[in-house]
Parts: structure tokens; C-alpha cells; sequence
């Protein structure tokens, strides 16, 4: 299973410093769809549990997260539950 990192995005994010030192940061509901630390770790894990490998499909869920999702969602429970809600519809236009 791969596992995508910083270079295999397409969108400029923030880096802070405290988000890569604490775990719980990463690892918590909360995810900052402009920080990438929490960008790549929700991608990450949603291959994973999705067992999704493609890198046709990251580009599609990291679009999808940083052009289309609501910002008001924040929780990681919101966010999934959003995106397999409307992946299927057609956000390339």
C-alpha cells in the first residue's frame, strides 16, 4: 500500500512546525484543510481504510478536499462521510 507524501501534492499548504512534533495533532478529529501535515494524513489513512493506491484518485480526493468540501466541516467524521457522499459526482469541469 502506498503511502503519499509531501511531494505528491498539488496544492501549497502551511507546514507548521507543532503540527509535525504532536501526534495527537495528526492523529485527532480536527483536520486543517489548509495545514499539510493534517492534508496527507487524511489522505493517507482514507487509502488505507478505503484501500485505495492509485495516484489518479489522490489528485481527485486531494481536489476534492482542497476546491469542493464545505470549510465548515472539520471533524474527520464530517470530512469522510462528505467526500464518499459526493465522490461519485462529477467535480471536473
Amino acid at each position: 500500500m502506498p503511502v503519499f507524501t509531501k511531494s505528491s501534492l498539488h496544492y501549497t499548504y502551511k507546514w507548521p512546525k507543532e503540527s509535525f512534533s504532536e501526534p495527537t495533532s495528526l492523529d485527532g478529529d480536527v483536520i486543517e484543510l489548509d495545514n499539510g501535515y493534517h492534508v496527507l494524513n487524511f489522505i493517507n489513512v482514507f487509502f488505507e481504510k478505503k484501500g485505495l493506491t492509485s495516484m489518479i484518485t489522490f489528485v481527485r480526493l486531494e481536489f476534492m478536499l482542497h476546491e469542493k468540501i464545505p470549510r465548515t466541516l472539520k471533524a474527520r467524521k464530517e470530512i469522510t462521510s462528505w467526500i464518499l457522499k459526493h465522490w461519485n459526482r462529477e467535480f471536473y469541469g
